[in-house]
């Protein structure tokens, strides 16, 4: 394969939402990258996403209520023309459209201004590219003199690609033992398509991975409403649900990452990172649409209160590397509603 690639060994961990049964088919995958030639260098650091987690964040909630705007303002048969009218909708059809789930993102982002000039998104959006892209990606290119970064497809590796603005390469690479589809991503620098193509395509070839896997399961209940449920798990916010506690059914343990199918041992040895982070989110009864909005308080980035019956917070921990000047350490909707 002739290419040298890093492996962001950070995404192998649960709080990265790793699944062990993925991990171990992502090594094995590294190991053929590794017999078919390429140079891997284990581990590398581009970067923690949980330093910029809350300013990507703002960034997004931001870019989101103008983009809401523009994109609305194209469509045909329909009075609905922003955000704001977005959430009254949802609110008068509450029972249709917020029966397992609120609308709590959309008042928020509702509560910024939208503006790509507000000096808090461009504060924010200056703290991204800072550590997602020159600390982070460039300096691990330059770093380790690398061709591509590697990580498992289902945790936290698209974050600093897309901070950065870089290409983005998911490629699968087998089943699981728990039946489940694995991949990898490939990540690289400035105009890096090309070269991201190319090892993409070589590892498609050697790998021969798309096989169709079989339906073996029976389809899951419907998740509760929101008068009856009350969900606590980590990393609400981002719409992932939390790493299983290990391999069950006879799925054996991966398999330590840092040796190649020769027995050798990979540049770099043992991982060396930790991390830690949390977030709740509390449903509540469709008696959040009671009109309210959240209000802005404090500066970049924000804590918003919300007059509704729903809250939803989210707080990274510490982790390798933490920045604590990072754009907050905390993003949260608050309840002030019964």
């Amino acid at each position: 394969m002739g290419a040298r690639i890093g492996v962001d060994r950070r995404q192998f961990l649960p709080e990265y939402f790793a699944l062990p049964d993925l991990n171990a088919v992502v090594d094995e995958a590294i190991d053929a990258m590794a017999d078919a030639g390429a140079e891997i260098v284990d581990p590398v650091d581009p970067g923690d996403p949980f330093t910029w987690f809350d300013a990507e964040f703002l960034v997004l909630l931001n870019e989101f209520k103008g983009d809401i705007r523009a994109y609305l303002s194209g469509l045909r048969k329909t009075s609905m023309r922003t955000l704001s009218d977005l959430i009254a909708f949802n609110r008068e059809h509450c029972e249709q459209e917020m029966r397992f789930f609120g609308q709590e993102i959309f008042e928020i982002s509702d509560s910024l201004s939208g503006d790509l000039d507000d000096p808090d998104y461009l504060a924010a959006r200056a703290l991204c590219l800072e550590l997602g892209r020159d600390q982070g990606i460039d300096a691990a290119l330059a770093r380790d003199d690398l061709d591509a970064i590697v990580s498992p497809s289902y945790a936290f590796g698209t974050s600093g690609p897309a901070v950065a603005g870089y290409p983005l390469l998911s490629v699968p690479v087998g089943i699981s033992c728990e039946g489940r589809p694995a991949g990898i991503w490939l990540s690289g620098g400035f105009l890096s398509e090309p070269k991201l193509l190319g090892i993409g395509y070589a590892l498609e070839q050697l790998l021969d991975a798309r096989s169709k896997p079989a339906f073996a399961g029976t389809r899951p209940a419907d998740p509760p409403t929101r008068a009856s449920a009350t969900v606590s798990t980590p990393h609400a916010c981002r719409g992932r649900r939390a790493p299983s506690a290990g391999p069950p059914g006879g799925c054996s343990e991966a398999r330590a990452p840092a040796r190649r199918s020769d027995g050798r041992r990979r540049q770099g040895g043992q991982p060396r990172y930790s991390s830690s982070a949390s977030t709740t989110s509390v449903c509540c009864s469709s008696a959040s649409a009671s009109g309210a909005s959240p209000t802005v308080a404090g500066s970049s980035p924000p804590t918003w209160s919300s007059g509704a019956a729903c809250s939803i917070a989210s707080a990274s921990g510490t982790s390798a590397g933490r920045d604590s000047g990072t754009a907050g350490s905390v993003v949260s909707v608050s309840s002030s509603a019964g």
